[in-house]
């Protein structure tokens, strides 16, 4: 019997990678594109050509010089989405000096700690020197800043734009923030690399200006996570704008249900929406959908890992599984961080050589790769919800030693339950179980105008197509006093999952205290 093909993938490696530096891109592209616009930041009522870019990167560049700057100073921004922001990180990487891209969102305490990790003095400016430090924490934990040099995210910014087939005739709009690799590279870095404009509607995510934007600017392409997203369309519910423009939306920075894609395409007129996969270490993207893909593919899976860069998936024991197996993704490439600044730890714990001396970021994601190369997010490994009699975690990974327990994704319940015409947004964690170890609990938003579901009705929804273990055994409102008022998020817009999780086990335990005992 023939043996299943291995979940190990490789981009094409026929065009080389490009090893300029920011500086001498912006000089190419003005050379270029001149006139033409690079970016507009309707707040500030600021519009700047390519031209534009190219002059006044150089006076920032003379005026951190004569600041007392040097080579490989880090230069920190924390800023919400503006045109000094882009204007200071090309000036920076004019003379070498790294960017460090702050969470707008920060506290003082966060702030503080994040501009003490960062200092450094680093070398000579190249292709292959350090460029940004962005920080990242995923969801939880405490930040960390991840180095990535010139060639990770020049050449991902360009690869990002190729799957996007971006032109010079394109207007992107980018609401996600300029401080994650997403407004950064996939918004400003893909766009400039291709000649196209792009559009930067307000410093912090508003949904009406996004709207807007879209209309007033005649955007062809729009970017986003998928809780921004959703707020765009249930904000065109009511507003009932014409978006007439628009040929694609590319979706990146958590897992996006099917049913969002499929209602971007209804309710915004989108011929295609994109998918894109990756992380703040990989520059960010290392798979993506394309326009040549067919719809179902583009609504399933992240598309196949793009040029110079490599995919696997592995069991708890770090063996390559077969086609079509779930484990955790493993990715490989130009895209790959420096490392985490100043922390070998933290680097050695997830960047591992094999036994041919390639180097791979554990990601800490759980997918599949299948037949034709396709890899498919079916979620966090950490936010597994392992249902069993004798259900344990080590380290809070899913382990093979559960006795009678189940995996459950939260992805495809989250995405059950946005199908639900009463359901407008969704987060679906694991609560601790006494019988079970953990169960399955979802926080929901209620969609305008629509009556509330019973919690009964939303577990028999959900086991319409899943199994009656996947269907929630508590349900939470958002906006319900004793819940939350908001979904707590990241800066970038992704649902904050440990901080659901505590909230859960918190209304669970007042649920379940006993009340006064009865006076005799």
């Amino acid at each position: 019997m023939a043996h299943a093909s291995p979940s190990l993938v490789y981009g094409p490696v026929t065009e080389p990678l490009d090893t300029t530096t920011l500086g001498t891109l912006i000089e190419t592209q003005a050379r270029h594109y001149g006139n033409r616009t690079a970016v507009v930041f309707p707040e500030q009522q600021v519009r700047r050509t390519y031209r534009d870019l190219l002059f006044r990167s150089k006076l920032v560049a003379k005026a951190l010089l004569h600041g007392g700057l040097q080579h490989g100073d880090c230069v920190g921004i924390m800023a919400g989405n503006c045109y000094e922001y882009i204007e200071v990180f090309l000036g920076a990487a004019r003379i070498g000096c790294p960017v460090v891209v702050l969470n707008s969102t920060y506290t003082p305490t966060e702030l503080h700690r994040a501009v003490t990790v960062s200092r450094c003095k680093l070398g000579e400016a190249s292709g292959i020197s350090e460029v940004v430090l962005s920080f990242t924490s995923g969801t939880t934990g405490a930040p960390k800043a991840a180095v990535l040099t010139h060639l990770n995210v020049i050449n991902d910014g360009r690869l990002i734009g190729e799957r996007m087939q971006l032109s010079q005739s394109d207007v992107v709009c980018c609401p996600p923030p300029l401080f994650h690799c997403f407004g950064l590279v996939i918004g400003f870095l893909a766009s400039f690399a291709h000649g196209s404009s792009i559009v930067f509607p307000s410093a912090q995510f508003d949904a009406e200006q996004v709207l807007n934007a879209l209309v007033a600017e005649e955007c062809t392409v729009l970017l986003g996570v998928p809780t921004m997203l959703i707020a765009l369309m249930d904000l065109n519910r009511v507003k009932q704008l014409k978006i007439t423009y628009l040929r694609t939306a590319v979706a990146a920075g958590a897992p996006v249900p099917q049913a969002v894609m499929r209602r971007m395409e209804e309710e915004l007129g989108l011929r295609d929406t994109l998918n894109a996969y990756g992380m703040t270490e990989t520059s960010p993207v290392t798979s993506m959908t394309s326009l040549d893909d067919s719809q179902e593919r583009r609504v399933s899976s992240v598309g196949k890992v793009l040029a110079h860069t490599g995919a696997k998936i592995i069991d708890v024991k770090g063996n390559i599984v077969p086609r079509g197996v779930r484990g955790e993704i493993c990715t490989s490439g130009f895209a790959l961080q420096r490392g985490y600044w100043e922390n070998e730890a933290k680097t050695a714990e997830v960047m591992k050589k094999d036994a041919d001396g390639v180097m791979w970021m554990h990601t800490g994601d759980e997918g599949l790769i299948d037949v034709e190369g396709y890899l498919s997010i079916t979620g966090r490994i950490k936010d597994l919800i392992i249902r069993g009699e004798s259900t344990r975690r080590v380290n809070w990974v899913a382990t093979d030693t559960c006795v009678g327990g189940e995996n459950i994704f939260p992805a495809e319940i989250e995405d059950r339950l946005l199908a639900h015409p009463c359901i407008a947004e969704t987060a679906v964690v694991g609560l601790p179980d006494e019988r079970f170890g953990e169960a399955v609990a979802c926080f929901l938003r209620q969609a305008e105008d629509t009556s509330r579901p019973k919690a009964d009705d939303v577990a028999q929804w959900v086991q319409v197509t899943l199994g009656r273990h996947k269907a929630p055994k508590h349900v939470f409102w958002v906006g319900d006093a004793d819940v939350l008022e908001h979904f707590p998020k990241t800066g970038s817009g992704k649902h904050q999952k440990h901080i659901l999780r505590d909230i859960g086990a918190r209304l669970l335990a007042q649920r379940t205290r006993p009340g006064p005992r009865a006076k005799l």
